[in-house]
């Protein structure tokens, strides 16, 4: 997406002249200066006159060029401001400078700093660190080889010891995995970000090691073990219950309804993440907190973060911008890690396995198929573990 239909980092150019012939009219002044004092010595005092009226004429084009240079700075920032507003404040600094180089960023830093009171944060951790993957995706395993998938099904199959799957129903796991399981990643991300600093320390809880054998981290397995080993189970009884992600308009009649071929699933609320994750990490031998309608602003949300708490973002009908500025539409709900905040006020998160960006004054107000508007919605949980 091209925020500016300007190109407005060639004018560095045209600045650079202007600040090339004031350098350059600066130093014949500055030149005469250092003559005068030596002219009546040697009998060449008629001609200071002559050059004291060339100075001023120097001093006075070096005045314009400052002027001309911060006119021309001026527009450039009216402009850079205009755009902002009109695109929704979705630029960041950061973005800027990415777009345009440093000095366009330079040139707008304290507009931007101006537009909230939020210092930029990021939280620092190994997950989100620009190395690899952004975080988990749940796409990720339905993609691997077929030898990839292999420790995955044994997996399952550990986990779900009462039915035999075929290699379709193993298939078809995976797909629903995909299909529903956002709410499942953000809960593997808290706990990579828990384990990050102790490696030995997740072999041991988990089985398996917190890297896989390319050295990044292992992503698909633990998001296939916490999915595998809860959602068919029903927060409310704690029993295994075949109906779970049946859905009448989708998958027909129930009578006809085949648990273990569904691709698609219904997906986790707040009341259902915080039951399936204490009942995973206390097999696992760790305590769990999850809290629901937590208050996280971006003011506040380093200080949350930086208390040990993990944020989720349970974020409805809205968009969300990846690092060139194209909106995503999500169409119905969506569950994500909160990363940061930006500088002007933005959310940035794990999603996919990439980083994006949530304006939270940006109400993208879809239609559904009655016409009927519907608003952006959001609001924000958190993890702990101990």
């Amino acid at each position: 997406m091209n925020y500016f239909d300007v190109e407005i980092s060639k004018i560095k150019k045209e600045v650079d002249v202007i600040d090339n012939v004031a350098e350059v009219v600066g130093k014949c002044s500055r030149r005469i200066d250092n003559v005068l004092p030596t002219l009546n010595s040697v009998g060449l005092s008629s001609i200071v006159p002559a050059l004291n009226t060339v100075k001023y004429e120097l001093d006075i084009e070096k005045y314009e060029c400052n002027s001309l240079k911060s006119a021309l700075l001026n527009i450039i920032l009216q402009y850079v401001k205009q755009e902002i507003m009109l695109a929704g404040n979705q630029m960041s600094l950061g973005d800027i400078i990415k777009e345009f180089g440093q000095y366009i960023g330079d040139i707008i830093e304290d507009f931007l700093d101006g537009l909230s009171d939020v210092d930029p944060y990021e939280v620092d951790s190994i997950l989100f660190d620009g190395n690899g993957e952004y975080g988990g995706d749940q796409g990720a395993p339905r993609k691997l080889s077929e030898d990839e998938k292999k420790e995955l099904y044994e997996l399952i199959q550990d986990n779900i010891p009462h039915h035999d799957f075929t290699q379709e129903e193993l298939e078809a796991f995976l797909e629903r995995a995909n299909s529903e399981g956002c709410g499942y990643v953000a809960l593997t991300n808290s706990i990579f970000m828990y384990y990050e600093n102790n490696p030995d320390g997740f072999e041991e809880a988990f089985g398996y090691p917190m890297y896989n054998e390319d050295g990044d981290l292992n992503y698909n397995m633990l998001f296939i073990d916490l999915y595998s080993s809860v959602d068919g189970i029903h927060p409310d009884t704690g029993q295994w219950y075949p109906f779970m992600n049946y859905d009448a308009e989708e998958d027909g009649g129930i009578l006809g309804y085949n648990q273990w071929m569904d691709e698609t699933g219904n997906g986790t609320g707040s009341e259902s993440r915080e039951y399936y994750i204490n009942q995973f990490m206390e097999e696992h031998g760790v305590e769990s907190h999850y809290d629901s309608q937590v208050n996280v602003t971006p003011q506040n949300f380093q200080e949350i973060s930086e208390s040990g708490q993990t944020v989720i973002i349970r974020f409805h009908h809205g968009n969300i911008y990846d690092s060139s500025g194209e909106a995503h539409a999500i169409h119905g709900g969506h569950a994500m890690v909160v990363t940061g905040v930006t500088g002007d006020g933005r959310y940035i998160v794990s999603s996919w396995g990439d980083e994006y960006y949530i304006d939270p004054n940006e109400n993208a107000m879809f239609l559904d198929d009655d016409g009927n508007t519907i608003d952006t919605s959001f609001s924000f949980d958190t993890v702990t573990y101990e």
